[in-house]
């Protein structure tokens, strides 16, 4: 198990554990990118692929009593990398990940 903390320009740092660590890729599990998390609901981001691990969290969620939301992200409007998550950079490299984190609206930031 591994922890990251701390933003980061670009998600260079994201790129190079990946690019750094080719021998671990067959053995991650899941990569789970914890991100602005602390009011309800959560939302989870995830790709069809990964559906095993988002059906997890709901899981652990409803047993908790914790409020989600689940979603396939539309990517027809992906500019990576200057926009993203550090999630992304494992999607890029077929090794399972999601994002929980809080639904940036106008509302959750008001």
């Amino acid at each position: 198990m591994f922890y990251f903390s701390g933003e980061e320009y670009n998600l260079l740092a994201s790129q190079a554990w990946v690019e750094a660590h080719p021998e671990l890729k067959d053995n991650i599990v899941a990569v789970i990118n914890v991100d602005c998390v602390g009011i309800e609901p959560l939302y989870i981001e995830y790709l069809p692929q990964n559906a095993w691990l988002k059906s997890v969290l709901e899981n652990e969620a409803r047993d908790l009593g914790i409020e989600i939301q689940c979603e396939i992200p539309d990517y027809s409007n992906f500019i990576h990398p200057l926009i993203g998550g550090d999630h992304e950079i494992f999607w890029e490299n077929n090794i399972p990940a999601v994002i929980l984190c809080i639904r940036m609206t106008k509302t959750s930031i008001n």
